[in-house]
């Protein structure tokens, strides 16, 4: 067990005390400062661990101490050093460590023994004790600076190459969304080229025509040459476009897309209702969103299964194709499919 309480109380007077030899454990208990008039401390051959208290500092009549054959540790106290009437210290066979204080009896090396201590060292350059001299603060700050860069450099390299290939991918990205439009310069076309390649607007080069702008069937020679930087299976691949004022001086904007000889969208919707009657965009006074378009798309599907136009002359009062099916969702679909 550990030393009892009770001995250090009262016992102010005491000028010898032994405790060696009795397998005690713990620490030594700071209430030791008690011991003021203590002359002689053996309490070797134990099992003590810790450190030796500070309050031990107060023992300023020891003339003999013996701690040798314990598990102490941390460094030697610099205290000892001005114990003036200490003759005799004996701290071989601890685990004490750092270097020997220099300085009273630590001056005689006859009166201190020290050996067991493996990880003592000598604070000066003259060693009387025979321990290696401790390397120099400079030698152990590059030591501590070298692993601190060991603990520190493999995280920060990994946050480095990680936020390196982010961007890199991220570049990427951009490059593939560039490239997806126009990566090289588009060919100029002007107003009067448009004007001869759909013969002055002809209405047999019209195919059709919206809120938004008409849609024309011309053919160039040379002077629009065909992009093939724009893939995309469901969009029509532009050749160029033209941004300039007609002949009275308005603005007149045309993108010149590749004709495609199957019919449109909506013929294929509605075949039957398909009478060079006038479309609607059935988006027009919305924002451009991905909203709008998942809306709009969602408005294809229900043309393609009711076989109904948005702009159908039933849809009045506020009534709407896509208000109209949720009415009848879910009792009545057979209605409307």
């Amino acid at each position: 067990g550990s030393i009892p309480i009770q001995i250090l109380n009262g016992t102010s007077l005491y000028v010898s005390l032994d405790l060696s030899n009795n397998l005690l454990t713990g620490s030594i208990p700071p209430q030791i400062s008690a011991l003021i008039t203590l002359v002689v401390l053996d309490i070797s051959f134990n099992k003590f661990s810790g450190e030796i208290p500070s309050s031990l500092g107060q023992c300023v009549s020891l003339q003999s101490l013996d701690l040798k054959h314990n598990m102490l540790n941390g460094s030697i106290p610099q205290f000892l050093v001005n114990f003036s009437l200490l003759n005799q210290l004996d701290l071989s066979n601890n685990y004490f460590e750092g270097p020997i204080p220099i300085g009273g009896i630590f001056q005689n090396s006859s009166a201190v023994t020290l050996d067991g201590n493996t990880r003592l060292c000598s604070s000066s350059s003259y060693s009387i004790f025979g321990f290696p001299i401790c390397p120099t603060t400079a030698f152990a700050k590059r030591k501590n600076n070298a692993r601190l860069l060991i603990i520190v450099i493999p995280p920060v390299t990994i946050a480095i190459l990680s936020f390196f290939f982010f961007m890199l991918t991220l570049l990427k990205g951009k490059q593939a969304h560039t490239s997806s439009c126009y990566k090289e310069t588009m060919k100029k076309v002007s107003y009067v080229d448009i004007l001869n390649a759909t013969n002055w607007f002809s209405p047999v080069n019209k195919i059709s025509s919206s809120h938004t702008g008409s849609i024309y069937i011309g053919s160039f020679l040379t002077e629009c040459e065909v992009l093939r930087n724009t893939r995309h299976r469901n969009l029509v691949k532009a050749i160029t476009v033209c941004s300039t004022v007609d002949l009275e001086n308005n603005e007149f904007k045309a993108i010149v897309l590749e004709f495609m000889a199957n019919g449109s969208l909506d013929m294929w919707v509605h075949p039957k209702l398909h009478q060079n009657s006038p479309k609607r965009e059935y988006g027009m006074g919305y924002k451009i969103s991905t909203g709008c378009d998942v809306y709009s798309f969602g408005v294809l599907l229900l043309e393609m299964l009711t076989g109904m136009r948005p702009t159908d002359a039933m849809f009045t009062d506020g009534i709407s194709l896509h208000k109209f099916v949720s009415m009848m969702f879910p009792n009545n679909l057979q209605e409307v499919l």
